[in-house]
């Protein structure tokens, strides 16, 4: 008895820690919206590229890329052995392209980006924000002729700053630049809404996906990681 209540607050203190730490994040990177380039030079975004350059041995051939919305997710829950996160919390198209040569290094086989909500609420236009995605995909065509590129959508959102206008009109012109550049476009947006907004019994801040939600994420794009 005395065993399982010990391991009881282990398991109390460990959700604490969590949680902590995710406010934590957020906090931080909550000072550097309005200027969607200045996330490169937060801590956060430093201390994730430098983790990321000295894992030299991951012989991984497939990569998510993007914001927290990937940062968060233990992808070897899902796909074991299998998948690269390359995910910052509070990342942007500008963010992303800076950080683009460490990922174009590990020389991935497919790429599967989702960015844009963060540029959304620094208030960049669809344009600029589109226009950053057509430079990544440019880019890792032109270093990797032969990496296979999956473009997904934005999810829905609840934030003010994050209007569902913006995100639709945003997905429209990725889905159009995913056509244009034979990439593979996946449609996300309609998984998780519910009443023209993000479901809430998926999400606890609005934008963040619960652990529901990204088993849902997850089991819509595992076909495109076998095809």
């Amino acid at each position: 008895m005395r065993e399982r209540k010990l391991w009881a607050v282990i398991a109390v203190l460990a959700v604490l820690l969590a949680v902590t730490n995710y406010r934590r994040v957020i906090f931080i990177l909550s000072r550097h919206r309005g200027n969607p380039e200045s996330i490169i030079h937060s801590a956060y975004y430093k201390m994730k590229i430098s983790m990321f350059e000295a894992m030299k041995n991951n012989t991984r051939d497939i990569i998510f890329l993007g914001d927290s919305i990937t940062d968060f997710v233990n992808f070897d829950d899902f796909f074991p052995g299998r998948v690269i996160n390359r995910g910052i919390a509070g990342d942007t198209t500008a963010g992303v392209l800076a950080r683009l040569g460490e990922v174009i290094s590990r020389r991935p086989r497919k790429l599967f980006v989702l960015i844009g909500t963060n540029d959304i609420a620094s208030g960049s236009s669809t344009a600029e924000i589109s226009g950053n995605v057509r430079k990544i995909i440019s880019r890792v065509h032109d270093a990797l002729p032969d990496t296979k590129i999956y473009v997904q959508s934005l999810f829905p959102s609840n934030l003010a700053d994050r209007p569902i206008a913006k995100i639709t009109a945003l997905n429209a012109e990725l889905k159009e630049i995913a056509r244009l550049t034979n990439c593979t476009y996946i449609d996300l947006f309609p998984l998780l809404l519910a009443d023209g907004k993000l479901d809430e019994k998926f999400t606890l801040d609005g934008l963040h996906l619960n652990g529901p939600a990204v088993s849902r994420w997850l089991e819509f794009v595992a076909p495109y990681l076998d095809e």
